[in-house]
């Protein structure tokens, strides 16, 4: 007696949110793609998914200010540390990869 599975079948959604703090936009495919753009204060970013991969890309702006959470893989730099940079600076530990981004400061 199993039941065949029921599934569902899959729509596009085209959502956008305006608000004076947040832009939001949101869209999805037939197949699963996944595309959402964020815009606000403090950040902007624009997030994809596929089958393939997950790709993040935010938007640093270099004069700015930013804080930056190191990892430890730096000797100079101890784990867990917050230190406030510029944008210039926090793309070049990020690309070395010796933290992460918190907020904008």
């Amino acid at each position: 007696m199993n039941k065949p599975k029921r599934t569902r079948k899959k729509r596009e959604i085209d959502v956008k949110i305006d608000t004076p703090n947040v832009d939001v936009e949101l869209t999805k495919d037939l197949e699963g793609n996944l595309s959402i753009d964020v815009d606000s204060k403090r950040i902007d970013a624009h997030i994809e998914k596929t089958d393939e991969k997950l790709s993040i890309e935010l938007t640093i702006e270099d004069k700015e200010t930013y804080y930056f959470e190191a990892n430890g893989s730096d000797g100079r730099m101890k784990k867990g540390s917050l230190i406030k940079v510029s944008g210039e600076i926090l793309k070049i530990l990020l690309k070395r990869k010796f933290g992460k981004f918190i907020k904008k400061a």
